[in-house]
């Protein structure tokens, strides 16, 4: 790679969605030309790419197809062939790396990796078949969740008693699994970090996210945090990004369980939907500032001059937002215009909502009984 990356180079990305349609809207107003492939042709990303492909897997010949004409490649999807990836990296710049794919991919060797570093996560227990389930439970105890071992695969199960291990048992089809202790969360954080190529790294506002049965639908940057757990947060986050050879953005999420005690809940190489708050808060948004790492231009010192949120909008709740447009000029409305059609539980945009009082940020958005934060 070039010592920086110019404007007029061609960045290269794998993957699509909404993250990645507004990562290359920023590269082109940063100077930059971008490929793409995708899974699909109707991804939201194809309409921001100059040039695009769609591919039925991101394997070693699809990739080679970006990487041949692109000055350096990104990945933005978890489900990319990590062996190919190591071999295109041994010939086309990965800029990223491929090690925080590899980490990311695997929650077992994630698990491993974070445990490894002392760092504090709930228990686990690597399940291939039922005795090792019936050994893990009485490892984690109650309550437990089973997952995949491969994320992005959603299928998992909780095990709240003796009654409900027994009742399932019979019916799991066993692949690899990781049975964790289920932490119910008092609250959930993420950090962003960034790390250039020199290896310098920068820290990013912490958000505050609100989940309901388990979806994501607002998070906020405060300008004050409690400084005990920020400090915290922003220790054990530098202490993962120093432990990982990689480029770019990354993302660590934790939780705080009912005994106050903070566990990381994982990390990801993704760009998280909950930073998306960044540039309403900070003026800078989280798509510049991957993009200044990966080209090697200096990352600047963010801060939060706004408190902020970002509330995602579910097709359900439709009638009740396009109310709120018409009531609140001041808020930003953002909607997805990929397809025509959305089920009830999609997505079809986003408000971002800022104000310097956090009191009134507050009671503003919970005044609506559509959406609340603490």
């Amino acid at each position: 790679m070039r010592e920086y990356l110019e404007p007029g180079s061609t960045i290269g990305v794998i993957g699509g969605g909404y993250e990645t349609y507004l990562l290359l809207i920023q590269a082109h107003k940063m100077g930059f030309k971008t490929n793409l492939a995708v899974n699909q042709d109707n991804d939201e990303a194809v309409a921001g790419a100059d040039n695009h492909i769609v591919v039925n897997r991101y394997d070693y010949e699809n990739i080679k197809k970006i990487a041949e004409n692109s000055d350096i490649l990104l990945y933005q999807n978890i489900d990319i062939d990590n062996e190919d990836l190591e071999k295109i990296a041994s010939e086309h710049p990965v800029i990223q790396g491929t090690e925080l794919l590899t980490l990311s991919q695997d929650r077992y060797l994630e698990r491993t990796f974070l445990d490894g570093l002392n760092i504090n996560i709930s228990p686990f227990f690597l399940v291939i078949n039922d005795d090792d389930l019936k050994a893990g439970v009485k490892k984690v105890g109650y309550p437990c969740i089973l997952k995949p071992i491969q994320k992005g695969i959603s299928k998992q199960l909780v095990f709240n008693t003796e009654e409900d291990f027994q009742k399932l048992l019979g019916s799991i089809e066993f692949g690899t699994y990781i049975l964790e202790a289920y932490v119910v969360p008092q609250k959930s954080f993420s950090i962003t970090l960034a790390k250039n190529v020199n290896e310098k790294i920068h820290t990013y506002p912490l958000t505050n996210n609100k989940y309901e049965n388990d979806v994501l639908v607002n998070s906020t940057v405060f300008i004050k945090n409690d400084p005990r757990i920020e400090e915290e947060i922003q220790r054990v986050s530098l202490k993962i990004a120093k432990s990982i050879n990689y480029v770019g953005l990354l993302c660590v999420n934790f939780i705080l369980g009912d005994n106050n005690t903070l566990y990381v809940k994982d990390f990801s190489f993704e760009l998280p939907y909950s930073a998306n708050t960044y540039e309403l808060a900070t003026g800078y948004s989280q798509f510049e500032l991957q993009l200044r790492a990966v080209a090697n231009w200096p990352i600047p010192e963010i801060f939060p001059l706004m408190n902020a949120t970002i509330l995602r909008i579910f097709e359900n709740q439709r009638d009740d937002v396009l109310k709120l447009l018409k009531q609140k000029p001041q808020w930003k409305f953002l909607f997805h215009n990929a397809r025509n059609k959305f089920n009830q539980e999609d997505e079809i945009g986003y408000i971002l909502v800022s104000s310097t009082e956090e009191d009134f940020l507050k009671s503003n958005i919970n005044n609506t009984k559509i959406w609340t934060i603490d």
